[in-house]
């Protein structure tokens, strides 16, 4: 069994930057989450950088199949994530 190339960009976000509580966190759906204006511009952050990483890393050490998250911790609470595609070639 091969092991993955995996690269996860984490960001972070505090609940009092959202003005929620840890419970309204629980029973929040990550896409709601996710769609918070403080947690989408930390999903797109991480996801840029991401793109910016793994280019790197594909040119440097060749890997073919590197796959990319962005991930967001919000509090202690809860995360949400997404993949990323990597970056066009130019």
């Amino acid at each position: 069994m091969a092991a993955l190339d995996l690269l996860f960009e984490f960001k972070y976000v505090g609940l009092k930057e959202l003005g929620l509580t840890g419970e309204s966190l629980r029973v929040a759906t990550r896409e709601a989450l996710a769609a918070l204006p403080p947690v989408a511009a930390k999903l797109d952050e991480a996801a840029a950088q991401a793109q910016r990483y793994g280019a790197a890393l594909r040119a440097r050490y060749g890997l073919t199949d590197l796959r990319l998250f962005a991930v967001v911790g919000i509090g202690l609470e809860r995360v949400v994530w997404r993949v990323v595609e990597p970056a066009a070639e130019p």
